[in-house]
């Protein structure tokens, strides 16, 4: 019989620094140490440190066990199922080795879990970006902080949540008596073992408003997250997740549930497609490989066809791919996008002028992202707007202005322009832009140098009003009957000093 409470199996690859957040967070939880098992598996690391932190734990922690994989294989899905083979505890959790837990998270999810043994517990987290962090909240679930349920049909909306298997304690012989493992060499390999247990759940919780998590976004240029990078195998992967997830729900027989289901994610699949850098050619086999999911989605939920999707929905059931790219690359979310190389925006600092010909739209306000798939400190300004439509203005964004240069000044995210007019007759749109980046340092500096600019506004203006009184009370003073009363108290004052005196 094991004494662990709780088995924490973290999957990861040359994590170094963040691999050591992650498990001081573990260290420090309230519930004790000794009642965690941490099982780290190793994705084949390279780096220096990571490997220095995986012996160091290895050695110290009689609790932690840690597996290094034989060879390299880019995804969780494997490593999470060798941590779930080696666990010995009453219930586990899948950790990223990039985040972090609250410090009272398993204390307060495993006394949940063991008020009427449960299957699993469920808790909301926290997204943690460079600029902020903000709290995974789902519209469907804000009345109650505790919902109670014995089966997934209870609450169908159970399926839009976001699939945060990290923040999801689950029964260990719950998931050995449902074979329930994760899908290996996919990237959504998480969104199937979460609709897994969902299927197969007869006693479950969620507590919504409870932040378990810290899930990390990373967005800078050279430390991005993996769901942040539109490539190929981002693509890839997690097309073959969700083709695992159709195959699970036919194979349970919930062919029913699929549109209520994976609408959110195919809305996601398709923007990130939109965004990605890859070219036309590869995605054009993409959405070839997609198209059955895609199909179904529109012929279970007309609704789908809205104006978002409606551009692609002919070429779609017309097997004609290529053209779908095109509308899909030209037309997503009337978004305009700049496709460049990452070094001609902002490394030298030179103009742009990028040309969108034949775009039309309904839409009275576009957005314009000149770096639509870089999320980085940058100062940016539009230059010039060449274009046959009827343009009203232009507005950044999130954006602070620089008094120096001018330029909007955008904190690590992608910079935006709202560019306001009627789009429905034209036929071309030109616009000249420059944009560089700066430093977090420099971002700082700039946004204190305005805080302090209104702070001496302010100030100034109390002066000024301050200013009008003193004016006010001087020339109070100097009128007659001032004066006459000023007179009157110095005779006062006298009589009073000549009676103290005799």
């Amino acid at each position: 019989m094991n004494n662990f409470k709780v088995s924490v199996l973290i999957s990861t690859y040359n994590s170094g620094y963040y691999l050591k957040l992650a498990v001081d967070s573990i260290l420090n939880q309230t519930i004790g140490f000794e009642n965690i098992e941490i099982i780290i598996v190793d994705d084949k690391s390279d780096d220096d440190y990571t490997l220095f932190l995986l012996d160091k734990y290895d050695k110290k922690y009689s609790n932690c066990k840690v597996i290094i994989l034989e060879g390299h294989t880019g995804f969780p899905g494997q490593p999470r199922n060798v941590g779930f083979e080696n666990a010995t505890g009453e219930y586990v959790i899948f950790m990223d080795s990039d985040d972090t837990y609250s410090l009272d998270a398993f204390e307060v999810m495993y006394d949940a879990a063991k008020r009427e043994d449960y299957d699993f517990v469920i808790t909301t987290f926290k997204r943690v970006l460079t600029n902020g962090v903000e709290l995974y909240k789902h519209p469907d679930f804000l009345d109650k902080d505790f919902y109670r349920f014995n089966s997934v049909e209870e609450n169908l909306n159970l399926f839009k949540l976001q699939p945060s298997l990290w923040a999801r304690l689950i029964k260990r012989d719950f998931l050995i008596e449902n074979n329930i493992r994760s899908v290996e060499g996919v990237n959504a390999q998480d969104l199937e073992f979460v609709v897994h247990t969902l299927l197969c759940a007869t006693n479950f919780v969620y507590l919504s408003k409870f932040p378990a998590y810290n899930y990390s976004i990373r967005d800078r240029s050279n430390d991005m997250s993996s769901i942040r990078n539109h490539n190929e195998k981002l693509l890839n992967g997690l097309k073959n997740g969700y083709f695992a997830t159709y195959d699970l729900l036919r194979r349970f027989d919930k062919e029913s549930y699929f549109s209520i289901f994976f609408q959110t994610h195919i809305y996601f699949y398709l923007d990130i497609m939109s965004k990605s850098s890859v070219n036309d050619e590869i995605k054009t086999n993409m959405i070839r490989e997609f198209s059955p999911i895609l199909k179904k989605q529109f012929e279970l939920s007309p609704d789908f066809a809205s104006k978002l999707f409606a551009p692609i929905k002919e070429d779609l059931f017309n097997d004609d791919y290529e053209e779908l790219v095109k509308k899909l690359n030209k037309n997503h979310k009337a978004i305009l996008k700049a496709d460049s190389i990452y070094e001609t925006f902002y490394k030298n600092e030179n103009f742009n002028t990028v040309r969108f010909n034949n775009f039309n739209s309904d839409e009275r306000e576009i957005f314009f992202y000149p770096l639509h798939n870089r999320r980085i400190y940058s100062k940016c300004s539009i230059t010039n707007i060449d274009s046959d439509f009827d343009i009203y203005r232009i507005t950044s964004i999130n954006a602070v202005e620089d008094k120096k240069s001018g330029q909007q000044v955008f904190s690590n995210e992608s910079p935006v322009y709202r560019i306001s007019g009627d789009f429905s007759k034209g036929s071309f749109i030109e616009i000249t832009f420059t944009i560089c980046e700066i430093s977090d340092i420099e971002f700082k500096m700039i946004k204190n140098n305005l805080a302090l600019r209104k702070k001496n506004k302010k100030l100034s203006n109390e002066n000024k009003k301050f200013r009008k009184e003193l004016d006010f009370y001087v020339k109070l003073l100097n009128t007659k009957p001032y004066r006459l009363a000023k007179v009157l108290r110095g005779f006062a004052q006298k009589i009073r000093y000549l009676k103290r005196a005799f």
